[in-house]
């Protein structure tokens, strides 16, 4: 019998890092929806909070595939910081400073592959 080459969250390097980005658009919904979960239970929550969001978005790190080539590099060690980050965020509360420093992060690693592929980038005005 043939084993079937599924992923629940997906399996790669820029792919997984694509998938988690996408769920950006979702932190608005989540972020609606903690505050409506606050409004009715104010006790169990603190003023700026939003762990619903990482708790989706940090699924696609399980199986981040760090390439060989990257391995003991610095850009292997950021990605396995990122990875270890995204998954233990997914278990405690974020604020929207979290997510950006977070983010912060993860737009230096895509940098650094750009470098690494030899393009230079011009960071944007706008973002």
């Amino acid at each position: 019998m043939e084993e079937e080459n599924t992923s629940e969250f997906g399996k790669g390097f820029i792919y997984n890092i694509v998938l988690f980005a996408k769920h950006w658009w979702k932190h608005f919904e989540s972020f609606e929806a903690v505050k409506r979960m606050a409004e009715r239970n104010p006790e169990l929550w603190k003023e700026g909070e939003d762990d619903m969001w990482f708790n989706g978005a940090g699924d696609h790190f399980y199986e981040l595939t760090i390439p060989e080539q990257f391995k003991d590099t610095d850009i292997g060690k950021l990605a396995k910081e990122l990875q270890d980050e995204a998954i233990e965020r997914r278990l405690c509360s974020s604020t929207k400073q979290d997510i950006k420093n977070f983010f912060d992060k993860l737009e230096k690693l895509c940098m650094m592959i750009d470098k690494h592929l030899g393009v230079e980038d011009i960071e944007a005005d706008f973002s």
